[in-house]
């Protein structure tokens, strides 16, 4: 989901198979984005269950712009996924 707002950065989150931490993390950003500084990228290698969990976390996350990248299989190293969601970065910072 890109957006044409314009950010400050862009913070890239690799997950695989923590959805708990994962929807700690969201709820923190979630509370402490209301000047909407900043983007999110997840970038998820779980299980088929835990991505469910995930995305299902994401969509309460209303006021977070969040780019979730879950074409990746469990055993994705977490550089690969890394590499792969820098290339969606579009801020000037990361």
């Amino acid at each position: 989901m890109k957006s044409s707002k314009r950010y400050r950065f862009t913070i890239i989150i690799p997950t695989f198979n923590r959805p708990e931490y994962l929807s700690r993390l969201l709820r923190y950003y979630n509370l402490y984005n209301s000047d909407r500084e900043f983007k999110l990228i997840v970038a998820d290698s779980s299980s088929d269950e835990n991505k469910s969990r995930n995305k299902k976390t994401i969509s309460s996350c209303s006021n977070l712009d969040i780019l979730y990248l879950d074409n990746f299989l469990e055993n994705t190293h977490p550089f690969n996924k890394q590499l792969f969601a820098l290339e969606e970065v579009e801020t000037e910072y990361c």
